[in-house]
């Protein structure tokens, strides 16, 4: 049979009556009928064992293909909500492979089905009740309440679930879809199997809270891991405190993750000033043996370099200066012999260290601190003005306390902890930033956050550290995005990183990055990408581009008829033809990104494969059965998902109070 032929099209199509079934019955009336000439002895044994056999071959042939039919219709009406438990999702996590969801491998037949699809109004292919049951398709369907167009994952009858390798993954993984339309569900799933795995987990939710939080201490819990650690922006008790500035291998590391607070579409120029500006503070504290930490940073900012720059200076003369040291820088010093009495001591031992101390003595740290002592004090005031609302975010109340921790502070019990200690000993960490309560508090801290992984990454890659795996998940990333997240996505993989992200649109980045061009070149860090149900034009442009063409045939039918009266003789013609042709077409057209139910998604991955597939949503077993088996028994029986959800409101308010008991 040709795979363009009209019987072949028809018989592929799920989305037509089932018209088959009339002839599996006609058949079948047929079998009776003959059975019953046998029976009345009006044809004979021989002849009736043919007919009856013909017809009974031919009445379950034609009810195969009505059946096959039926079925494939049912299929397009989707599936519900699904749930799933951690202790499930334990089962499938695989060391080596990343578990996608349940889904199927999209090929050009489901692009062919959905253009054809496009052509009818959903009541032309749904089943009534009676036919959705004795599929047994009854109970998993859509509900019509539900958002999305169900066909979209019923162009395949089945699913099952889809894994890839996760060393594909190294290239990163983008998330995309509008609110509430199951990134969390996602991010949630993917967050667990790396803590199955038993990887570093590092994740940073600008919302903070929630659900997401909630499958990250159940986790833990089941799988025997240690309690998370949590790291919020506010006086939580319950809180760790992180340094991002306790470990370094240079003074520009420093001042690289404070400049990275500053918005990536800032003046290049005084970007440059201010991080030359931290860089020399930063300098001074090492030279000094002073812990760096971002509030004694800033007072030196605002109080200038004297103090430092005295107290380096105290150092090498201690260490190199001779007794007569005073004398002889006195003498380089211009004025009266009253001016040179009562000379400025900082001013005496910059002569000394400028004109007496050899050269091969000098410092870096402090030709940086004198080029800022010399520089104008009002044109300095104006280059570092653009330092003001970095630091103002990072020690903004609350905020001092925990990300310039006080290790000498006996009234602040909290631990202590930085992003090294959190990968040697193999922990999971949870960033919990608040964001709806104060924006850009948090995308300073995740700002800071990031740049110091970047630092530990390059590290780990230049002392060819191997073997642990760091999972890192950014939630809201248009929030956070930087220089720093844009280098672990480009080289994070060789320190062992394996990045994944998420965002609503393509717009939201491009407001954060200043340009288009710059939103792109996120994009194009990322090798795997999921989208969710989306709106944005350009952002369904993008992944449109991604999910690339294919071909699509295009049938053309067309009647023809034409009577005419020659000499009073009637004449009559009538015609017909099919004309066939392919296009290259999208292989998902663009409008249907914004057609996705909840929690379902189109996946591009592992350098070409693109899915179908649907993301359960997480619940664990125990505290649902518990929470089911404490509920009245005198209460109207509720189905199965009535309950479930109820527990899974449960399940959130009883993480919201044992976090405020904590």
């Amino acid at each position: 049979m040709r795979a363009d032929s009209t019987y072949f099209r028809r018989f592929k199509q799920p989305y037509r009556n089932a018209w088959e079934l009339c002839s599996a019955i006609g058949w079948l009336l047929c079998a009776v009928y003959f059975f019953g000439l046998f029976q009345l002895e009006i044809i004979d044994r021989n002849l009736a064992v043919i007919v009856f056999g013909l017809c009974g071959a031919m009445f379950f042939w034609r009810l195969y293909e009505g059946w096959s039919i039926l079925v494939a219709r049912s299929y397009l009406h989707g599936y519900g909500t699904a749930f799933m438990s951690i202790q499930t999702l334990i089962k499938k996590t695989n060391p080596d492979n990343l578990w996608l969801g349940l889904g199927f491998e999209w090929t050009p037949d489901h692009s062919q089905k959905l253009y054809d699809l496009s052509k009818y109004s959903a009541k032309h292919w749904r089943l009534n009740k009676l036919a959705l049951w004795l599929t047994g398709r009854g109970k998993s369907v859509m509900s019509d309440d539900d958002q999305g167009l169900a066909a979209l994952h019923g162009l395949n009858c089945g699913e099952t679930d889809i894994y890839r390798p996760l060393k594909n993954f190294e290239g990163g993984l983008c998330i995309v879809g509008t609110t509430q339309a199951g990134k969390g569900v996602f991010l949630g799933t993917a967050i667990a199997q790396a803590i199955i795995r038993g990887d570093v987990v590092i994740t940073i939710d600008p919302k903070g809270g929630g659900r997401m939080e909630n499958v990250i201490r159940k986790t833990c819990a089941i799988v025997g891991r240690d309690e998370p650690l949590i790291f919020t922006t506010d006086n939580d008790p319950g809180s760790v405190r992180l340094d991002p500035l306790y470990t370094y291998g240079s003074s520009g590391e420093i001042a690289t993750r404070i400049i990275s607070v500053m918005p990536p579409s800032s003046d290049g120029t005084f970007r440059a000033f201010a991080w030359s500006a931290v860089d020399t503070v930063a300098q001074a504290l090492i030279e000094l043996n002073i812990s760096p930490s971002v509030r004694t940073i800033e007072t030196h900012i605002n109080n200038g370099i004297n103090e430092l720059l005295g107290l380096m200076l105290d150092k090498l003369i201690e260490n190199k200066a001779c007794p007569e040291w005073r004398q002889k820088a006195l003498a380089f010093i211009k004025g009266s012999k009253k001016e040179l009495e009562n000379v400025d001591p900082l001013k005496l031992k910059i002569s000394w260290y400028e004109n007496v101390l050899d050269k091969t003595h000098h410092t870096r740290p402090i030709e940086s601190a004198l080029k800022v002592y010399h520089h104008s004090a009002e044109h300095y005031a104006k280059i570092t003005a653009s330092l003001i609302p970095v630091f103002a975010l990072l020690n903004n109340g609350d905020m001092q306390k925990i990300i310039s921790p006080d290790r000498n502070d006996p009234k602040d019990l909290r631990p202590i902890i930085s992003l090294p200690d959190v990968i040697e000993q193999k922990q999971v960490l949870y960033i919990a930033l608040g964001s709806m309560q104060n924006a850009d508090v948090a995308t300073a801290a995740a700002s800071m956050m990031l740049a110091d992984l970047a630092s530990v990454a390059g590290h780990r890659y230049k002392l060819k550290k191997g073997g642990v795996r760091i999972c890192l998940f950014v939630d809201e990333v248009s929030n956070v995005v930087n220089a720093p997240l844009i280098e672990i996505l480009n080289k994070g993989a060789e320190g062992g990183i394996y990045t994944t992200v998420a965002m609503q649109t393509m717009a939201d980045l491009e407001e954060r990055l200043g340009s288009v061009a710059a939103a792109r070149k996120v994009i194009g860090n990322l090798n795997n990408m999921v989208a969710l149900r989306t709106k944005d034009g350009l952002t369904r442009d993008v992944f449109t581009e991604t999910m690339g063409k294919t071909y699509i045939k295009h049938v053309d039918t067309s009647l023809s008829t034409h009577a005419d009266n020659y000499s009073g003789i009637p004449s009559y013609n009538a015609g017909a033809s099919h004309k066939s042709s392919s296009k290259r077409e999208d292989v998902i057209p663009g409008e249907y990104y914004s057609m996705l139910p909840n929690c379902q998604f189109f996946a591009n991955v592992s350098g070409g494969k693109l899915y179908k597939l649907r993301s359960p949503i997480l619940i664990d077993e125990n505290d649902y059965k518990e929470k089911v088996s404490e509920k009245d028994s005198a209460k109207p029986a509720k189905t199965a998902d009535e309950e479930i959800r109820e527990a899974l409101e449960l399940l959130e308010q009883d993480a919201e109070e044992k976090k405020e008991q904590a």
